[in-house]
């Protein structure tokens, strides 16, 4: 569904002249943002590369990244590191960030990628990670939602754009919020059916460590 008949959908839906289509719109990329951290939906995977440095042992993760780092290789490792999902694990195991040699282990905090060991050359490194949605524009108007699948772009972006925007006008009425709870409830069935439609992610195993971080196995 074309981002022009989403704005038109959600104006049928709300009928209320106080909201133009750049607030419709803001509404609807918000939905799209939502389902995006909600649901791991294939088609925003991508592979992308950053370059360790020589002096710290952190690097900037892409301007895409959104979630879930699943896949880490190295050209110096020549294949798989190991990520570790806790941050203070991490630092338990390198307090310093002072471990030098090939990248063993990375960690993601924040908007940055820590690695050790620090190699003394520039590194590349290769991340398999899912990137933030493309968001609709008001100057791409026969360009479709990014990432969702089309039969769910009305179900999932208008009713999340419709419960937004009758949360804030029936804001106050003591629990009357007949509106607010019909989107909500519909954006929340479809993103069950989202979920059934699309089956469990694609998830490359990862590494378990024991409570002093040694490698164990994978699960």
């Amino acid at each position: 569904m074309t981002t022009e008949r989403l704005i038109a959908s959600l104006r049928r839906k709300i009928q209320d002249t106080s909201y133009d289509d750049t607030v419709l719109l803001e509404k609807l990329n918000n939905g799209l943002l939502a389902v995006a951290g909600r649901v791991m939906l294939p088609d925003l995977v991508t592979i992308d590369t950053v370059t360790t440095s020589s002096t710290d042992a952190f690097v900037d993760l892409p301007d895409d990244y959104h979630r879930e780092l699943h896949f880490v290789s190295s050209v110096q490792a020549q294949g798989e590191i190991p990520i570790e999902p806790s941050f203070i694990q991490f630092r338990k195991r390198y307090p310093l960030l002072d471990s030098t040699g090939s990248v063993e282990c990375v960690c993601v905090a924040g908007r940055l990628l820590y690695y050790q060991g620090r190699p003394a050359a520039a590194d590349t490194v290769s991340l398999v990670y899912y990137r933030f949605p493309t968001p609709l524009d008001l100057l791409a108007l026969q360009v479709e939602p990014d990432g969702i699948p089309a039969q769910f772009h009305e179900k999932l972006l208008v009713s999340h754009g419709a419960w937004e925007i009758y949360d804030e006008i029936e804001d106050g009425l003591d629990g009357k919020q007949v509106n607010t709870r019909k989107y909500l409830e519909r954006y929340s069935q479809a993103i069950v059916e989202l979920e059934e439609f699309l089956g469990a992610p694609d998830r490359a195993p990862r590494y378990i460590r024991d409570d002093e971080a040694r490698i164990g196995g994978y699960y």
